[in-house]
């Protein structure tokens, strides 16, 4: 049972930084979303729970939303730089929307266009790497999945759009799909 919970930020990127680190975004430059081609990031000397994971010995993964630089080139560090041996990533939202995304990246390397909720591809993502590491008591592991989802622009699959027929205002159908979405994405 979850009672209580605390954030370092109302607002994504520091939250995330202070998630990554356990420091004040603040201290890290991150007092807001980071936009893009900002100059913004995590610096890639911060200490990082995957860093310290990884030096235990655990094996990393992150998959999703990273939000931590303004850039995807690589230039201002990505997942990796932050600790993790695997990731697929965007720098901030899933684009054009979360159907069929064409900005992810995996391993530095971008991924072209994909099909399904993003939620799904991440989810995907996750099952194959832990499928393919196969972790055990002596090789522990990290997963760390961020979901785009609900943030904008919303979009949702067919099959969750009808789950939602009475709803006649297409945005807040999209949003209650995009909802189910996520949520039978966390169930998989």
């Amino acid at each position: 049972r979850l009672t209580d919970f605390y954030s370092a930020s109302p607002v994504c990127s520091p939250s995330r930084a202070g998630l990554m680190t356990g420091r004040n975004p603040n201290r890290l430059g991150i007092r807001d979303w980071i936009s893009p081609a900002s100059g913004i990031y995590l610096r890639r000397g911060e200490i990082t729970v995957a860093r310290l994971l990884k030096a235990g010995g655990y094996h990393t993964f992150h998959a999703g939303k990273w939000h931590l630089n303004s850039r995807t080139d690589g230039s201002e560090g990505t997942p990796g730089d932050a600790g993790f041996d695997h990731w697929l990533y965007t720098q901030n939202n899933a684009a054009p929307n979360h159907l069929n995304p064409v900005n992810f990246i995996r391993n530095g390397q971008p991924v072209g266009e994909l099909e399904g909720p993003s939620s799904h591809l991440v989810v995907a993502e996750a099952i194959r790497w832990l499928d393919e590491t196969k972790p055990s008591p002596d090789t522990p592991f990290f997963l760390n999945l961020w979901f785009h989802e609900p943030h904008e622009p919303v979009a949702a699959a067919d099959e969750f759009l009808t789950l939602y027929p009475d709803e006649v205002n297409t945005d807040r159908r999209h949003y209650y799909g995009n909802i189910t979405q996520v949520d039978t994405a966390i169930g998989k």
